[in-house]
C-alpha cells in the first residue's frame, strides 16, 4: 500500500523507517512543514496543482527559495527552483490520487506571518525577524479549516485513509511553557479532527 507523510520532521524519521521496512512511502514534497496552515496550503497546492510562479519565490544570497518550503528546498535560478516546486507539485498529485494512507504530523502550533504578503509561511529562512509576525494559531480554526481540507481530500481520493499525528520533538526554543501550549491545541486539535 502506499503511504504518504507530510509534516514535521517526525514525519521524515517515521518515513525513514517505513523506507527502511520496504514500504511504498514518500514524504515531504517540498521539504519539513511544522504548522498546521502550511502543511494545509501544501496539500492544496497539490490536490489543485497550484503551480509556483515567479512571486512564490525569492532570491537570498544567490540561491533561490519559497517561504511555502524548507530551506533544504533551492535551486541556483529561478527557473531551478520553480520546476523543482512544481515537479513536485505533479508527482505528489498521481501519487495522492492513489494513495492509501496519508499521515499529516503537526509540529508547533507557532506560526510566522510574513507582513508585507500577508500569509503564514512554512519558513522563514533565516531572514530578519521583522519582516515576520509570531502568531499562535487557535484549535478552532484549525479544526475548521481541516474539516473543508479533510473534505476536498476524500472527493479528489475517496479511499484515503488519513492518520493525524503530533510530533512529539519539543521546540524548547519557543519556551517551555509555551511549547506545551502548543501540543495541546495540535493534541486538542487532532482529537477533534478524528
Amino acid at each position: 500500500e502506499s503511504v504518504l507523510m507530510i509534516g514535521s520532521c517526525f514525519s521524515e524519521h517515521i518515513g525513514t523507517r517505513l523506507d527502511d521496512l520496504k514500504f511504498n512511502m514518500n514524504s515531504n514534497p517540498f521539504g519539513i512543514v511544522f504548522n498546521p496552515k502550511s502543511i494545509e496550503t501544501t496539500i492544496y497546492r497539490i490536490i489543485e496543482k497550484n503551480y509556483f510562479t515567479e512571486k512564490d519565490v525569492f532570491e537570498k544570497e544567490g540561491l533561490w527559495y519559497s517561504f511555502e518550503a524548507h530551506s533544504s528546498v533551492r535551486g541556483e535560478t529561478q527557473q531551478e527552483i520553480l520546476e523543482s516546486l512544481n515537479n513536485s507539485i505533479d508527482n505528489w498529485n498521481e501519487k495522492l490520487k492513489t494513495a492509501q494512507w496519508l499521515t499529516i504530523t503537526f509540529g508547533s502550533a507557532f506560526a510566522y506571518n510574513h507582513i508585507e504578503q500577508n500569509k503564514v509561511v512554512a519558513n522563514c529562512h533565516k531572514l530578519p525577524q521583522a519582516l515576520f509576525e509570531k502568531t499562535l494559531l487557535k484549535s478552532n480554526h484549525i479544526i475548521d479549516d481541516y474539516n473543508v481540507l479533510l473534505n476536498s481530500l476524500k472527493k479528489f481520493n475517496p479511499t484515503l485513509k488519513i492518520i493525524f499525528t503530533v510530533s512529539p520533538v519539543k521546540h524548547l526554543r519557543d519556551g517551555v511553557v509555551e511549547n506545551s501550549v502548543s501540543k495541546a491545541i495540535l493534541i486538542q486539535s487532532a482529537h477533534q479532527l478524528i
